[in-house]
This record gives structure tokens, sequence and C-alpha cells, in this order.
């Protein structure tokens, strides 16, 4: 594992680029380079963008996907004749199926590499997602949406490890904050797709099989997970992941495609033959049937002496923010633009703390609104200000495990959040009708709980990653 560098003034955020002499300095320098300083070295600059395009691409699908059920839901209640607890069990369905998938993808991604389990999960989005629009009972509309949220789990952790492996450290915070909006623009692709299909009068039949405009909606929402599949085939396989298993060769080409489409060839060609090598050679692959033993070891090794806290800082934070997370979807534009500004230079632990603190603030406010205004306002101010902690999250978890566990430890945080989600679906809609103020209490409560217990994490704004 590589010596970390000191951390670097929070200030220099996006503004710091290594200078000629810095540069000049590595490669005159005998001693191996470590990772971070040769991803340093191959820039920053179109190779990086194409990759927040298609991560980002692969991030709004999974929005598209999810949020998809909430506006098919009202229309499929006619025609599957489903009554509210089974429309509740297929929301539940599709957060257990995402519960799933971030476990099983995350030992998977951590296993076979990041890009070629990315693809796998999408597809499986997208496939299970489309024939969801064939379901003509209740049964195969539940299954069907278990097997898609499957899918969906898988690739929300898996893309911000593959995402964050190809990061000079300087650049990381604003570019996971960029990359976390993209979720804001599935919002808004969804919303536009179901405007324009599901008024449609489109409603073909033959015999009992019935295919209308909201079974449509849900087939072209299936198609953005299956783009984003494809476009990851003109993207390189994670250079942290393959220089972790000791496919140099790979690492190396890899790295010198980064450098060609950044126009920095000359400086990591001259550092080619310094590359750190101190890594574990390749390790043969083992058969599917071995890896549930050893998905169970990596979750194991998340509580070891080492990452214990992180883990379970990181799990609570993120079982509070999902529990919280139905409350409000709205205004997040404000909040993304906030975190791109400010994550580099105020740190991840400082916005998570704030954010998490004065979203539960807010929630102690709804009693007093008294208008229809006053609640936009709030839900706005509320959703503008809780983005904020889902960004520095997604920072954290990214960043505070090593390449080994990176992916299993997204994936287990990630299932957490999901049983928060379910709770949260199921329970509150009990809490309202004992009493108001019980699930207000509640999502406050927690929100500045999570907030708290994440002063326990260490800061890594700055340092090198594992």
């Amino acid at each position: 594992m590589y010596a970390e560098e000191s951390t670097r003034q929070r200030g220099e955020g996006l503004q710091h680029r290594p200078s000629d002499a810095e540069k000049q300095q590595l490669l005159e320098n005998d001693a191996p380079i470590p990772y971070e300083q040769v991803i340093t070295l191959a820039g920053f600059g179109r190779f990086h963008y194409w990759l927040l395009l298609v991560c980002g691409w692969a991030n709004a699908s999974d929005a598209i996907e999810v949020l998809c059920v909430s506006f098919l839901l009202p229309f499929a209640e006619c025609d599957l004749k489903l009554v509210s607890s089974e429309k509740g069990l297929i929301t539940s369905f599709t957060f257990l199926g995402m519960m799933i998938g971030g476990l099983v993808w995350g030992v998977l991604s951590d296993s076979r590499g990041r890009k070629f389990t990315l693809q796998i999960a999408l597809l499986v989005n997208s496939l299970f997602g489309f024939l969801s629009s064939f379901s003509q009972n209740f049964t195969s509309l539940l299954i069907l949406r278990l097997l898609s949220g499957i899918g969906v789990g898988g690739s929300i952790p898996v893309v911000w490890s593959y995402f964050g492996e190809f990061l000079p450290k300087n650049r990381r915070g604003a570019m996971f904050s960029a990359l976390a909006s993209f979720w804001m623009m599935g919002n808004i692709v969804v919303a536009a797709l179901a405007w324009l299909i599901i008024p449609q009068p489109i409603d073909w039949s033959i015999g009992s099989f019935q295919y209308n405009s909201w079974r449509l909606f849900v087939a072209v929402c299936s198609l953005p997970s299956l783009i984003a599949m494809l476009l990851l085939f003109k993207l390189p396989e994670s250079p942290k992941f393959l220089l972790e298993r000791g496919r140099m060769i790979e690492c190396r080409s890899a790295l010198q495609r980064i450098s060609r489409i950044n126009k920095t060839v000359a400086n990591l060609e001259s550092a080619d033959s310094c590359i750190n090598t101190s890594e574990p050679k390749e390790r043969s692959r083992k058969p599917l049937s071995l890896l549930f033993k050893d998905g169970i070891a990596q979750i194991v090794a998340l509580f070891l002496p080492a990452w214990r806290i992180r883990s379970i800082v990181l799990s609570v934070t993120t079982f509070c923010l999902f529990v919280d997370s139905l409350l409000s979807a709205a205004s997040s534009l404000p909040g993304n633009i906030l975190t791109i500004l400010l994550m580099d230079r105020c740190g991840r632990r400082a916005i998570m703390v704030a954010s998490m603190v004065i979203s539960g603030g807010a929630v102690f406010l709804i009693p007093v609104i008294n208008s229809k205004i006053s609640g936009v306002i709030l839900s706005c101010f509320f959703g503008g200000v809780s983005v904020l902690s889902f960004n520095a999250l997604d920072c954290l978890s990214t960043e505070l495990f090593p390449t080994s566990l990176r992916s299993t430890a997204l994936g287990f945080t990630c299932g957490i959040g999901r049983i928060g989600a379910i709770l949260g679906n199921m329970a509150f809609g009990l809490m309202v009708d004992i009493n108001c103020a019980i699930p207000i209490v509640t999502v406050s409560s927690l929100l500045v709980i999570g907030g708290i217990v994440t002063l326990k994490l260490p800061e890594p704004t700055g340092k090198d990653i594992d």
C-alpha cells in the first residue's frame, strides 16, 4: 500500500495542479512513484469529462429506474387491480432488491473488476426493468421489479468506486459532487418521459394480454441503463483495481490511454518505469461457487479494528439519510452546485455534519407551516440542504476504504440505507395514524444523530486514496 502524503491545505481544492518543477522532480527520483502521483501525471482533462458523462449517465439511469415506480403505480393500480398494500409491497421489494444487489455486486466488483461488474449490473437493471413492462399481474410485476432492483443496487455503489479510482485527489470532491448531480438529472428525465408517454392513447391487446402507455413508459425507462452499459465499452478498467490485482501490463495500458487522451503522454511515458509495483500479484479467479464465502469474509473484514468505526458510522449515517429520504426530493440543484464548489475547500466531514444537523432542525419547523407557500419553501430548503449530506456521504464512502474493500463497503452501507428506506416506507404511515408528531421527531432525531456520529470519521480531503 502506498505511503500517504500529508494533507494539503483545504484551500488548494480545484486550483492545485502539479507544476513542471514538481513533475520533473518526480521523474528524476529513482524511487517508485506512488499511484496517486502517477494518476496526477496522467493529467486531468478530456478523458475525465467523458468518464463523468458515462458514469453520470449510469447514475441517472439508476434514478430513472427507481423513480419510474412512483409514476407507474397509479396506472398499474387500475389495470392490475392493485390494493394499497400491494402497491406498498412493489415499492418495498424494489428497495429489497437494491439492498441485495448492493451486497452481491459490491463483492463481485472487488473480486472480478469494476467495469465488468458495473456493466453486468446495468444489464440486469435494464433487462428486468424492460420485462416488467409486460407484467400482466401483481406477482410477475413484484418479482421483476425485485430483480430490476438487484441491478440498480449493484450499479450505484460500483459506479462510485470505478469513477473515484480515476481521479487525482485534488479533483475528487468536485467531481464526486458533479457525479451525484446526475441523479437529479434522472429525476427530470423520468418526469419528462412520464409526461410525454403515459397520457398517450396507447392500448394494444391480444386476447387477455394488454400493453398500454404506462407499460411503454416502463420499457423506455429501461433503455438508459442499457445505453450506459454500452458506453462503458469505450472506457478502460480502473487502473487502481488492476494495480491492486497485480495486472501491471493492463494497468500501464489504462494509464497510457488516459494520458494520451489528456495529451500528457510525455509525462507518463517518462514515469512508466517508475510506477510502484509493490502490489499483490495476480490472484487466480475463484469459481462462482466460492464467491458467497468470499463475500461474507469481505463483509466481516469491514468490522475488523482498522475499518470498524468507519463501517459503523457510515452505515448509521446512510440508514438515517434513507429513512428520511422519502420526506422530500425537491430542490437539489442549489445543493449540488454548493458541493461542487465547497467539497474540496470545506472538507467532506464538515459538510456532512452541518447539512444533517441543519436538515434535522428544518424538520422541526413542519408543525408551524400554515400555508401551501410556506410548505413549498420549507420543502425546497430541506431538499437543497439535505442533498449536501448525500454528496458528502458518497465521497466519504468511496475514499475511506482500501481498493480491496471499497465496493464491498459501498454495497454494504447502501444495503443498510435500503433497510432504512423500507422501514421508513412501512413505518411512517403507521406513525402518522398514531400521532403526527412521531415521524417528525423520528426523522429530525435520526438526522442529528447521523451528523453527530460523522464526527468519528477521519477527514479524507486532500489525502491519497488507498
